[in-house]
């Protein structure tokens, strides 16, 4: 019955747009079915997962049409708005998840037909459960309501008619509040994905128009990326103490294009908890507990440009074994960053953006900050 309720609001959307076809050029909804289950990551996690999650999924895109070089450049990718429900597989101890997600998807190998497609968003999320000492002390996997989300797919999509796509496709998605409020190990779900893609006025190969500007640089190759930033950990136990995590980066870049631009370079972080943990436990002195507080990564990166905003991956590894209660060696960043116009010559662009820190698929922390690169 929900499924039926599903498609049919969606053939209400697809009426809705039939009017005024012409206002909907590039645009499109996308109704989707997801199937599959969230898995126990580590250990550490209490609950147990009853049965499979299902979920359900209205998207709103935008076909880019080449009217800037970055959307030629980089495939004509498309932007959207995605409105996500899931059913957790435990209804007592997870509940229901819902999101908000900005996506982009970039799509590849396009047949005459067909073409893949992979799709990144990330935005915030709705958890109607989340760990209580007295309530509820199985769900330690989150531990607040209100959490990030990110949302990975890579599928197929299939012409059945000009207007009317059919798309399948596997997903992941992730739901953490990076330690802002303990317990947080996150809840992931890796899935499957049928849906259907209507659009009100189709989209044709004429109407993607070319690339009308180069790839030549016009900023030169190499040059500095300055960053700062801050986050906050929630430490010990829900409703524990809440302290500041400094970073500062320093790193080189090397821009392989107007669209792509690599980095490598030095995160130091410097955690308040980790002294205040061992200054109080009398494990070190407090000098001693100061210095073994920083931490130092060294990393590597790749930044796609999306006109005035950043798309970053990034992998670190630490260079600090002294360092107190040091995690797993390897970590990863996924940070988005919105830019300002350039400012002298050669130009300097400062840029404001959000990060999420995670070592394998656990999240570390999730932070804001600003910097500039020139």
């Amino acid at each position: 019955m929900k499924i039926r309720r599903f498609f049919f609001f969606l053939m209400l959307l697809s009426n809705t747009f039939l009017f005024g076809q012409n206002k909907w050029d590039g645009w499109h909804v996308e109704a989707m079915l997801h199937y599959g289950r969230a898995f126990k990551h580590t250990p550490k996690l209490n609950y147990e997962v009853k049965h499979n999650s299902f979920g359900q999924e209205l998207l709103f895109q935008y076909q880019t049409l080449g009217k800037k070089d970055w959307q030629a450049h980089h495939r004509y990718p498309l932007l959207g708005i995605s409105l996500m429900h899931f059913d957790l597989g435990n209804k007592e101890d997870l509940g229901q998840a819902y999101a908000f997600i900005p996506t982009i998807s970039i799509p590849f190998l396009r047949r005459h037909k067909t073409n893949m497609e992979f799709r990144v968003g990330t935005g915030v999320g709705y958890l109607t459960e989340k760990y209580s000492p007295i309530n509820n002390t199985k769900n330690n996997a989150i531990g607040s309501n209100v959490n990030s989300a990110i949302a990975f797919k890579i599928g197929l999509n299939y012409w059945l008619k000009p207007n009317l796509h059919l798309t399948a496709a596997g997903s992941f998605t992730h739901f953490s509040n990076g330690a802002a409020a303990l317990p947080n190990f996150g809840i992931n779900i890796p899935g499957i994905v049928l849906g259907l893609r209507y659009f009100p006025n189709p989209i044709v190969k004429t109407d993607l128009l070319k690339v009308e500007s180069s790839r030549k640089l016009e900023q030169k190759k190499f040059g500095v990326n300055v960053f700062l930033g801050l986050a906050h950990r929630e430490y010990i136990s829900s409703q524990g103490p809440r302290y500041p995590i400094y970073t500062v980066s320093v790193a080189g870049t090397y821009t392989l294009s107007k669209h792509n631009i690599v980095s490598a370079g030095i995160d130091v972080e410097y955690n308040k908890a980790i002294y205040e943990f061992a200054v109080h436990t009398f494990a070190f002195d407090e000098p001693t507990s100061r210095k073994k507080a920083y931490r130092a990564m060294a990393f590597i990166a790749n930044e796609f440009r999306f006109g005035d905003l950043g798309l970053g991956l990034q992998l670190g590894g630490y260079i600090t074994p002294g360092s107190y209660l040091l995690p797993f060696p390897i970590t990863t960043k996924l940070a988005v960053r919105y830019y300002f116009k350039p400012i002298g010559k050669p130009a300097t662009r400062f840029y404001l953006g959000t990060y999420m820190k995670s070592h394998l698929i656990v999240a570390e922390q999730i932070g804001f900050g600003g910097g500039a690169v020139f």
